[in-house]
């Protein structure tokens, strides 16, 4: 699997969902992606839980969805947040990335596929 490498900033709504966009190396610019609450503390500049979450690829021209996890990544700096995006019929990470909140936005970057060590 090729290194699939992007950038990505969401924002909290005031009802914990997620808005935000990304980009990576498709010619579609920045992109959008929306999230659901699913679990998880529901306070302002609280980014740790699980989302359903939407984006539309410009390669498919199909929306896609995914389970976003939001943790706080052990052992690194504070403030630092691991990302996984699941699929949820086969199971296996779509996307992996790290992130960190700067002006009560989480931005960071991603890549495809699973953790990398």
């Amino acid at each position: 699997m090729r290194p699939f490498p992007g950038e990505f900033y969401f924002n909290l709504t005031s009802y914990g969902n997620l808005l935000g966009e990304f980009t990576n190396r498709s010619e579609a610019g920045m992109c959008t992606e929306s999230s659901v609450r699913e679990t998880g503390e529901q306070a302002a500049g609280v980014y740790t839980g699980k989302y359903q979450t939407t984006w539309f690829d410009s390669e498919s021209k199909q929306a896609v969805y995914a389970v976003l996890t939001i943790d706080p990544e052990h052992g690194k700096a504070a403030g630092r947040h691991e990302l996984i995006w699941t699929d949820p019929k086969k199971k296996e990470i779509q996307f992996h990335g790290y992130g960190f909140v700067c002006n009560g936005m989480l931005i960071g970057h991603y890549s495809d596929g699973a953790k990398k060590e």
